[in-house]
């Protein structure tokens, strides 16, 4: 009897370590205790069940009631209360009944991209000496599952809903934290943050097989990738791995936006393709959301490698920057510019590109009436031998940064090239000026605006192109007055 006592025990033990029974009402991690909703929205909520299980969901005096399909899944919308910062409790009954605490309504943005994104608070030197970080912010939370690579897209990973404090702070994504706090402070309300970021690797490692094999400009991305090789050799994650495991489990939870730092892994892979296939991901994620055409703001590639010395034909980083500027046709799209925080793979400033994409959120998803952008090239006309070059987002005028010494006046201009029609390019000389002067000097009158750059060379009596911090490391000083950078261009696409 005994040992028919313990070996009872141990069965009892084993269903306890096995999870929930079969049929029971199971709920992806993603939905979890100390979750954030998006405020004022209908918030997707689903799961799986015994298959015709009818499943109740309850939030504050909110109920939404759906039936498990033939496979089990089920889903509902509920209405999602404005925030206040009050905790809620969601009860979610079926065969059994789980109840989710310490819920929050507040804004809620997806977080991705590679390691600039996936960086960690932990790693140090992520803000400007001298600048203290609050850390102990319990209304800012993030919820980040687990890296497993897998060639078949989850509903489900490991991970939980985290609240911002010290002693949790060291593995959260210190770009996405920083965005989180800046956005936190600015509207007052609680912030969730879901990172799907994974350094390393390409844009098609998150996006899902069915997009890559729809184009035909995609389907060599995976060509030749099948499961018996991966088994074989595990040298090469599926092109869709990230997508899979990160992005797929997250789907179709309610968000406000996404924020976007990925395309170091793409350098020299060909500007069309990679714009073509940024363009696709965010369509394509767009579309699988069900949300319509949330904000995506993404960050532009910053300097790396050794200086430019003289003006450069080819540039792997330049070539995927203009993608990602001519990604802005895209509606509801922002692009925050760091080509000015210091060359590196890895620039530590985080807390700067935080802060501008969270000013980016505040004009795309908010409708604030803020400068967000640095200057980006519009349109020029030519007058006599020399370009006149207009800008948008010049935000007050324009400004040559760090440019006055000795030996060179404030408004001088450094990082712009001209080329005749043989395409040979030299360093130009620029000027900042009013779209119309009032004078003879250039400078901008009472009222006018300083929106234009006049480029010339006396070895260029005939200019056919202009591009400027066209390099991998431009050295390059154009900013609008609110002391944000301009977008490297050129204008012989």
């Amino acid at each position: 009897m005994r040992i028919r006592g313990i070996a009872l025990g141990t069965l009892a033990l084993a269903v306890m370590l096995c999870g929930p029974a079969a049929g029971d009402v199971t709920l992806p991690a993603v939905i979890s205790d100390g979750m954030i909703l998006q405020q004022a929205a209908k918030a997707p909520i689903w799961g799986k069940a015994q298959p015709g299980e009818q499943v109740t969901v309850a939030l504050g005096d909110q109920k939404a009631v759906a039936a498990a399909d033939k496979d089990g899944k089920w889903m509902v919308g509920i209405d999602v209360p404005k925030a206040d910062g009050k905790p809620l409790e969601m009860t979610i009954t079926g065969k059994n009944t789980v109840k989710l605490k310490d819920v929050l309504a507040g804004e809620v943005w997806l977080c991705s991209g590679q390691s600039n994104m996936s960086w960690p608070f932990s790693m140090g030197k992520v803000a400007q000496p001298g600048k203290g970080v609050e850390l102990d912010l319990p209304h800012l939370r993030v919820f980040n599952g687990a890296s497993a690579a897998t060639d078949v897209p989850q509903w489900t990973t490991d991970g939980n809903w985290v609240a911002c404090t010290p002693k949790t702070i060291g593995p959260w994504a210190a770009t996405a934290f920083f965005f989180g706090r800046d956005l936190h402070k600015s509207l007052k309300a609680p912030v969730g943050l879901i990172d799907v970021s994974w350094g390393g690797h390409q844009i098609d490692h998150f996006m899902s097989d069915e997009l890559l094999r729809s184009d035909p400009d995609f389907r060599g991305l995976i060509s030749g990738w099948t499961r018996e090789r991966y088994a074989q050799t595990q040298r090469r994650r599926h092109p869709s791995s990230i997508y899979n495991c990160k992005v797929a489990p997250v789907i179709p939870y309610g968000i406000r936006g996404a924020i976007w730092w990925q395309g170091e892994f793409n350098v020299g892979t060909g500007e069309a393709l990679y714009e073509k296939l940024f363009a696709a991901l965010i369509r394509d994620w767009r579309k699988t959301w069900g949300h319509g055409d949330f904000p995506f703001i993404f960050v532009q590639l910053q300097r790396d490698k050794g200086p430019q010395k003289q003006p450069v034909e080819k540039s792997g980083y330049a070539e995927v920057r203009e993608a990602q500027l001519r990604t802005l046709a895209l509606p509801k799209t922002a692009m925050v510019v760091i080509i000015d925080l210091e060359a590196s793979l890895h620039p530590r400033s985080k807390d700067v590109v935080g802060n501008r994409l969270e000013l980016a959120a505040e004009a795309i998803a908010y409708g604030k009436d803020v400068v967000h952008s640095g200057p980006i090239y519009d349109s020029m006309t030519v007058e006599g031998g020399k370009f006149r070059l207009k800008f948008k987002h010049v935000g007050g005028g324009l400004v040559a940064k760090g440019a006055a010494s000795d030996t060179q006046p404030a408004e001088t201009l450094k990082g712009f090239a001209i080329a005749g029609e043989d395409m040979k390019f030299v360093w130009a000389e620029a000027r900042i000026e009013p779209s119309t002067p009032s004078t003879g000097s250039g400078q901008a009158g009472s009222g006018q605006v300083a929106d234009t750059v006049l480029v010339w060379s006396k070895d260029v009596p005939k200019p056919a192109a202009v591009r400027y911090a066209w390099a991998d490391n431009p050295d390059c000083n154009l900013f609008n007055k609110v002391g944000l950078p301009a977008s490297p261009f050129r204008t012989d696409r």
